[in-house]
């Protein structure tokens, strides 16, 4: 039997007598005083039932106590509750939904004054509480309590843990403290773990002490069963969910490795390849612009080979190039080691950061294109808001960038191929020109003192490298000479190219010669490589030199003197040569 100082302080179940009894606040002290002996069980016992247990008596002004005892008496069976209350659980189809949920429902079904749920997940634990009795207040149980003692108690074996009397229990000081703030004289705690899981465990508070029966334990327990059942079939359809979007996503990178795969080889031309997967590379991994940057001819300057930004303010262009040392791009094609971060860390590090902090790029990741060791150039992935690369979307885009370097590589490869095929086909014109007109040594035929004499003038000279002045009449055979010159040198195996500077135009003698590249002026539609270019390693025979005119005759001088030309290009390109 235990004294009752205030009605408030009556178990939650007490407050419907409260309300009938028309008791409201008044103070039990006020000559309320009765004596209840009874058995109460919430949903089990109706309130005529309840009614019919108080004595006439009680509900005197002038009694004096209020006591409340608690008997062993077997309950009644409880599947309709059950029922009802796994019904009620599964209107909660999220886990955080039930968890928020779960301890209201428990304080529905059976008689508490604070109901709490203490889940536990990959070593954290979070608290949900429900007040049934209006003891409300703001402080949180310790998790750190129930994470180090209470659920490793509840935990295998011993599934339930019951506290008869709070004030007298000195295991647990923070949950007791908290639990007595709420107007709880015991408490009851069982395990909600499964087979493989260990969920955490649910709590029933009650303002009386013994307030728990073996047999309620029992009720109790299973009502934990059921709750834990519903919390491990959220657990596992929150994580079938995880993993089915997981696979989907690597289905689609996947996907996209394959269109990039097909690209490559289909695509010989680097633009095309980047333009015709980059929109898919910006869906799939959240991108706001991609750019290819590859170094320039001569190796001294980087640029944009191909760009896809569709949200970009026209600040960074196609086309446009940055300097090896003091740029981003630059440091990561010297280094060959990747860079992810934003636009404050590039101001940090003292890189050049302006244009994309002015087309609003918070994000950035660099990645080298690496074949065979050999840089060849730096793909460019852009982002507008601050959202980090994570680790899998670097794995994943390492794996696409070497697909890029594939890619970059056979373009190389096919260029080189076609500009070698032009030349060689050229050399087979000039060729199959020579065979028609090949003139042998054998006819040159003579026993005169100075025509021995060139003929050991040509063997003196043959094997040098130095430039040769042949001077006669027309018809004199200079050509002749001249081929003798190329035969007995060492450049016999490589090309003897003839030009007959009198026959070619003045406008087009110096593309003759030199060669021009696309776009140099009106009407270069392609590359053209020159007379000089092509005689690399062998001989050239100006024929006629004196009519070449006097714009061209420095450019000539070089030639000689340098062993070098200008090619005709935007830019001047300096070709070496051995000829």
């Amino acid at each position: 039997m235990r004294e009752c100082q205030s009605i408030d302080h009556l178990p939650a179940y007490w407050h419907r007598i409260k309300r009938f009894l028309g008791l409201g606040k008044r103070n039990c002290q006020r000559n309320v005083d009765f004596i209840i002996s009874a058995t109460l069980r919430s949903d089990s016992t109706s309130m005529h039932q309840v009614m019919e247990a108080i004595p006439q008596h009680m509900q005197n002004e002038d009694a004096k106590n209020f006591l409340v005892s608690s008997g062993n008496a077997p309950h009644p069976e409880h599947d309709e509750e059950l029922l009802r209350f796994a019904r009620r659980l599964d209107m909660h189809h999220d886990l955080e939904g039930l968890l928020q949920a779960l301890p209201t429902e428990l304080g529905g079904i059976t008689a508490c004054n604070t109901a709490a749920v203490f889940y536990q997940y990959e070593g954290t634990v979070s608290s949900h509480v429900a007040d049934i009795g209006g003891y409300g207040g703001p402080s949180l149980p310790s998790i750190a309590e129930w994470k180090e003692t209470i659920l490793p108690m509840v935990q295998g074996h011993q599934r339930s843990l019951l506290l008869s009397s709070l004030d007298e229990e000195t295991r647990f000081p923070e949950t007791t403290k908290f639990f007595r703030g709420r107007g709880n004289a015991s408490l009851c705690v069982l395990s909600l773990d499964r087979a493989l899981h260990h969920l955490g465990a649910i709590c029933f508070g009650r303002a009386y002490e013994n307030a728990f029966s073996e047999n309620e334990v029992c009720f109790l327990s299973l009502i934990a069963y059921y709750a834990g059942l519903a919390i491990d079939d959220r657990l596992n359809f929150a994580r079938s969910e995880t993993t089915r979007i997981q696979l989907e996503r690597e289905g689609t990178k996947l996907k996209l490795i394959l269109n990039l795969n097909n690209s490559v080889v289909s695509n010989l031309e680097l633009r095309d390849v980047l333009q015709s997967i980059s929109p898919s590379i910006r869906d799939v991994m959240r991108l706001d612009g991609i750019a290819l940057i590859l170094p320039d001819a001569e190796n001294q300057r980087l640029q944009i080979h191909a760009l896809d930004f569709p949200r970009g303010k026209g600040l960074v262009r196609q086309d446009m190039s940055s300097p090896l040392y003091g740029s981003l791009p630059g440091q990561v094609f010297r280094s060959g080691k990747q860079w992810v971060g934003d636009t404050g860390e590039l101001q940090r590090s003292g890189l050049d950061h302006r244009i994309a902090a002015e087309e609003g790029v918070e994000t950035m990741c660099m990645l080298p294109l690496i074949r065979c060791n050999r840089v060849l150039g730096v793909l460019c992935l852009m982002r507008l808001h601050k959202n980090a690369f994570t680790a899998q979307d670097l794995e994943f885009l390492s794996q696409m960038a070497g697909q890029v370097s594939i890619a970059i590589d056979n373009a190389f490869a096919y260029r080189q191929i076609t500009e070698l095929k032009d030349k060689l086909t050229q050399e087979k014109l000039y060729l199959e020109d020579e065979i028609r007109n090949e003139m042998n040594f054998e006819e040159i035929i003579g026993n005169s003192p100075v025509l021995r004499q060139v003929l050991r003038q040509v063997e003196a000279v043959a094997p040098t490298k130095s430039t040769v002045l042949i001077q006669g009449e027309t018809g004199s055979g200079k050509e002749l000479i001249a081929r003798a010159v190329h035969n007995l040198s060492q450049r016999r195996n490589h090309p003897f190219v003839k030009l007959n500077c009198a026959a070619i135009p003045t406008g087009l003698l110096e593309s003759e010669l030199f060669g021009h590249e696309r776009g140099a002026f009106t009407g270069a539609i392609a590359q053209r490589i020159g007379r000089f270019e092509l005689a690399s390693q062998g001989t050239i025979f100006l024929d006629e030199i004196s009519e070449i005119p006097t714009d061209l005759q420095p450019k000539l001088l070089r030639v000689l003197q340098e062993r070098e030309f200008e090619r005709w290009v935007v830019h001047a390109r300096f070709v070496p040569m051995l000829v």
